[in-house]
C-alpha cells in the first residue's frame, strides 16, 4: 500500500510539471498523454481510498462498537471492501507491469 502511494505521488509530480515537459513522446506509452496519466493517478487514488476505509474497520476501531447489528453490517462492508481492494490491486498490477515494460 505504501509503495502504491509513493508511485502515485511521483506520477502526480509528473502531472504537475506536465506543461514543462517538451517531448511527451519520450514518456512510456501508458502515460504519454495527460488523460492517460490522470487515469492511472485516479486508479491509484481510488485504491488508496479503499485502503483508508479498511483502516477504520480494524479491531482498534471496530471493537469499540457495542451494537451487534452495526458490527454485522460493518463486517459485511469490510468483506466487500477487501474484495474490491483485491480487484483493484490486480488492475494496478497490470497497469504497473505495462508501464514497467515500457521503461
Amino acid at each position: 500500500d505504501v509503495a502504491i502511494h509513493n508511485v502515485r505521488k511521483i506520477l502526480k509530480d509528473l502531472l504537475f510539471t506536465w506543461c514543462y515537459i517538451k517531448d511527451h513522446s519520450l514518456l512510456p506509452a501508458a502515460i504519454s498523454t495527460e488523460k492517460d496519466l490522470k487515469s492511472v493517478i485516479k486508479k491509484l487514488g481510488d485504491f488508496i481510498d479503499v485502503c483508508m476505509q479498511l483502516e477504520f474497520l480494524q479491531p482498534g476501531y471496530f471493537n469499540k462498537i457495542k451494537i451487534q447489528k452495526e458490527k454485522n453490517l460493518l463486517l459485511k462492508l469490510k468483506k466487500e471492501l477487501e474484495h474490491e481492494k483485491q480487484l483493484m490491486l490486480q488492475q494496478i498490477g497490470y497497469s504497473c507491469t505495462e508501464l514497467l515494460e515500457q521503461l
